[in-house]
């Protein structure tokens, strides 16, 4: 003959339903973002692969962070990633189609690379301030979640840097590029909000491209500041 369950026998089973997703959800979460912050490192490499390719040929020469004429205007293509996008080295030079629906008429804003985008960050519209990316309108039209150093050479007269890897000295404890919040970073000031910083989106840990082309994570430190500065 069935029994049926009695009240306190359901209760029971709930509550050992309840006490194990407890225990299995944290693990999963923590699966989750082991997985995001490895495409993350994935991402950094791709664009190490990208800017060794322009390095090899243009005689080792990285493209410039930024470029302009003087420390306020702005010269075509202004930026490292609309330099590379027109030399034909990345496919797109969007994370997303911010740029293009904000700027219809911009020719290549239509497409993105997924590369460039952190799987923890929405990009510049990203409301935590902690996960956000970077977007430069007129005249590069770019957007991203990882910048180049801005310390990665010697500004000319007009602020504008270029360095060459052949160049480096201890290419491994130089940081090239790396998750950030703006085109170019230049400080540390992660967590008090501050732009142009490297950006550490993964459980305080960030991702950096090296100079020789390695990648690694980076746990947040005060103390970091002085590896940074060492640039290039």
């Amino acid at each position: 003959m069935r029994k049926n369950f009695t009240l306190i026998e359901l209760l029971v089973v709930i509550a050992i339903i309840a006490i194990l997703a407890s225990l299995l959800l944290p693990a999963l979460n923590k699966a989750r973002e082991s997985a995001k912050m490895s495409r993350c490192l994935n991402n950094t490499k791709q664009l190490g692969m990208v800017l060794q390719l322009y390095s090899d040929d243009f005689s080792s020469w990285l493209p410039y962070p930024i470029n302009r004429y003087g420390y306020s205007g702005r010269i075509y293509p202004y930026n490292w990633l609309n330099c590379l996008w027109l030399n034909n080295y990345i496919p797109a030079k969007n994370r997303d189609l911010t740029m293009h629906n904000t700027n219809p008429a911009v020719v290549g804003c239509d497409k993105v690379w997924q590369v460039l985008a952190c799987p923890n960050s929405d990009g510049y519209n990203d409301t935590n301030t902690f996960m956000q990316g970077w977007s430069n309108g007129n005249p590069a039209y770019t957007s991203a979640d990882y910048g180049l150093n801005y310390f990665a050479g010697y500004p000319d007269t007009s602020g504008n840097v270029e360095q060459t890897l052949i160049r480096l000295k201890e290419p491994s404890r130089k940081i090239v590029a790396a998750e950030s919040n703006g085109c170019v970073f230049s400080s540390n000031g992660w967590a008090s909000g501050s732009a142009f910083s490297l950006m550490y989106r993964h459980q305080r840990q960030g991702n950096l491209l090296m100079g020789d082309g390695g990648a690694r994570s980076l746990m947040y430190k005060n103390s970091d500041i002085i590896f940074l500065k060492e640039g290039l």
